[in-house]
Protein backbone atom coordinates (compact mmCIF):
# COMPACT_ATOMS: atom_id res chain seq x y z
CA UNK A 1 0.00 0.00 0.00
CA UNK A 2 1.68 3.19 -1.81
CA UNK A 3 -0.90 5.76 0.12
CA UNK A 4 -1.00 5.39 4.08
CA UNK A 5 -4.37 7.63 5.39
CA UNK A 6 -7.13 6.42 7.73
CA UNK A 7 -9.12 5.79 4.90
CA UNK A 8 -7.00 3.52 2.97
CA UNK A 9 -6.56 1.06 6.87
CA UNK A 10 -9.87 1.73 7.30
CA UNK A 11 -11.03 -0.12 3.91
CA UNK A 12 -8.49 -2.57 4.57
CA UNK A 13 -9.93 -2.81 8.08
CA UNK A 14 -13.67 -3.57 6.74
CA UNK A 15 -13.00 -6.11 3.99
CA UNK A 16 -10.75 -8.28 7.08
CA UNK A 17 -13.68 -7.72 9.11
CA UNK A 18 -16.22 -9.02 6.44
CA UNK A 19 -14.14 -12.03 5.96
CA UNK A 20 -13.18 -12.99 9.18
CA UNK A 21 -9.70 -11.65 9.39
CA UNK A 22 -10.14 -9.96 12.62
CA UNK A 23 -6.30 -10.54 13.50
CA UNK A 24 -5.27 -8.56 10.59
CA UNK A 25 -7.41 -5.76 11.69
CA UNK A 26 -6.71 -5.67 14.83
CA UNK A 27 -2.26 -6.01 13.20
CA UNK A 28 -3.13 -2.93 10.63
CA UNK A 29 -4.57 -1.19 14.00
CA UNK A 30 -1.24 -1.28 15.51
CA UNK A 31 0.90 -0.53 12.12
CA UNK A 32 -1.11 2.65 11.95
CA UNK A 33 -0.20 3.70 15.35
CA UNK A 34 3.38 2.77 14.68
CA UNK A 35 3.42 4.88 11.45
CA UNK A 36 1.43 7.43 13.51
CA UNK A 37 -1.03 7.24 10.88
CA UNK A 38 -4.46 9.61 12.40
CA UNK A 39 -7.03 6.90 13.85
CA UNK A 40 -10.54 8.21 13.28
CA UNK A 41 -13.71 7.29 14.87
CA UNK A 42 -14.30 5.22 12.19
CA UNK A 43 -10.94 3.43 12.82
CA UNK A 44 -11.84 2.64 16.74
CA UNK A 45 -15.30 1.08 15.16
CA UNK A 46 -13.75 -1.31 12.99
CA UNK A 47 -10.88 -2.68 15.76
CA UNK A 48 -13.65 -2.45 18.20
CA UNK A 49 -15.64 -4.27 15.99
CA UNK A 50 -12.78 -7.18 15.61
CA UNK A 51 -12.59 -7.69 19.18
CA UNK A 52 -15.95 -8.16 19.99
CA UNK A 53 -15.48 -11.06 17.15
CA UNK A 54 -12.33 -12.55 18.79
CA UNK A 55 -13.71 -12.25 22.44
CA UNK A 56 -10.41 -11.83 24.40
CA UNK A 57 -10.64 -8.90 27.13
CA UNK A 58 -7.63 -7.99 28.01
CA UNK A 59 -6.57 -6.83 24.34
CA UNK A 60 -10.63 -5.35 24.56
CA UNK A 61 -9.53 -3.68 27.39
CA UNK A 62 -5.90 -2.17 25.81
CA UNK A 63 -7.37 -0.85 22.61
CA UNK A 64 -10.25 1.14 24.99
CA UNK A 65 -7.32 2.27 27.39
CA UNK A 66 -5.81 3.61 23.58
CA UNK A 67 -9.59 5.14 22.72
CA UNK A 68 -9.31 9.42 22.97
CA UNK A 69 -11.54 10.02 25.44
CA UNK A 70 -13.78 12.44 23.33
CA UNK A 71 -14.43 9.18 21.29
CA UNK A 72 -16.72 7.98 23.93
CA UNK A 73 -19.24 10.66 22.80
CA UNK A 74 -19.68 9.08 19.21
CA UNK A 75 -22.68 7.01 18.96
CA UNK A 76 -20.88 4.48 16.66
CA UNK A 77 -18.08 3.77 18.66
CA UNK A 78 -20.71 3.65 22.04
CA UNK A 79 -22.42 1.36 20.44
CA UNK A 80 -19.77 -0.76 18.81
CA UNK A 81 -18.39 -1.13 22.40
CA UNK A 82 -21.74 -2.07 23.63
CA UNK A 83 -21.85 -5.36 21.19
CA UNK A 84 -17.93 -5.83 21.94
CA UNK A 85 -18.62 -5.54 26.11
CA UNK A 86 -22.05 -7.68 25.56
CA UNK A 87 -19.84 -10.44 23.69
CA UNK A 88 -20.08 -9.50 19.97
CA UNK A 89 -22.49 -12.01 17.42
Amino acid sequence: MKKRDAIHYGSMMKMYNSSDEHWKTIDLFRRMKKEKVERSAQTFVLVINACAKLRFSSLSRSIVDETPSELFENPWVNNALIDMWVGGR
